[in-house]
C-alpha cells in the first residue's frame, strides 16, 4: 500500500503460474476485465489464468485461478425415437418419442427441449424437457397426410447446441378403400366337396 499498484498484468498458460499460451500483458489501469481474444485454445485442455500485480517498489504477486476446461463442441444426441410411425389421431393429439441417449462429457448438458414440425414448418416452439430422456407433446392439431416430425436440441454449460430429428409420424386417418372378406366355413366347404 506504500509505493501503490504500478501495474497489474495476465496471461495463460497450461500450469497453475505458467504462461505458455499468452504472455505476461498488462491491463488498462482500473481494468476489472480480461479478454484475450489471440490465445489459441484447444478443445478439451485445461487452461490456467495467472493475474501478477506489482507495486511501485518493484515487488510482486502472482495468483492463478483453477483451471478451466475449455469445450469447443456441442452436446452429442443419440437417436429420437418415436413411439409409433403412424397416428390417425388429428385433434388434441400426443406424439411421444424416446431420446437414446445425450452426453457432453466436457462441460455437461444443461438442458434439452423439442418442438415439432411438419416437412417444411415448425407446428409448435420449443419447449424446455429438462433432462429427460422422453419426449410427451401434447394438444397437437394434426393434418391428414402429412409427417410430423420430433426436433430435440440440447445445450451444454457453455452455451452450444445441436438439433436432432426423429423420423416421421405419418398421419392417416382414413379406413382402406375396399375389404375382401374370405368367409373360412364357406372355403372349407369348398375345398371338402
Amino acid at each position: 500500500l506504500e509505493s501503490g499498484i504500478y501495474k497489474t498484468e495476465f496471461c495463460v498458460g497450461t500450469l497453475p503460474v505458467g504462461c505458455q499460451i499468452k504472455s505476461m500483458s498488462e491491463i488498462l489501469p482500473n481494468g476489472t476485465d480480461v479478454k484475450c481474444a489471440d490465445c489459441p485454445l484447444s478443445h478439451d485442455w485445461t487452461y490456467y489464468l495467472s493475474i501478477r500485480v506489482t507495486n511501485g517498489a518493484g515487488l510482486f504477486t502472482v495468483a492463478a485461478t483453477n483451471g478451466t476446461k475449455v469445450d469447443l463442441t456441442a452436446p452429442i444426441l443419440g437417436n429420437i425415437v418415436p413411439q409409433y410411425s403412424v397416428t390417425a389421431c388429428t385433434t388434441n393429439c400426443t406424439l411421444f418419442s424416446n431420446i437414446t441417449g445425450v452426453q457432453d462429457h466436457e462441460s455437461g448438458v444443461s438442458l434439452c427441449s423439442y418442438a415439432i414440425r411438419n416437412s417444411t414448418d415448425f407446428v409448435t416452439d420449443f419447449v424446455d424437457n429438462g433432462l429427460s430422456t422422453t419426449v410427451e407433446a401434447t394438444g397437437l392439431q394434426l393434418l391428414p397426410g402429412q409427417s410430423y416430425y420430433t426436433v430435440v436440441r440440447c445445450k451444454n454449460n457453455v452455451g452450444l447446441s445441436r438439433d436432432r430429428v426423429s423420423s416421421p409420424v405419418i398421419v392417416d386417418n382414413t379406413p382402406p378403400s375396399k375389404v375382401h372378406l374370405i368367409m373360412w366355413t364357406q372355403c372349407l366347404n369348398t375345398l371338402q366337396n
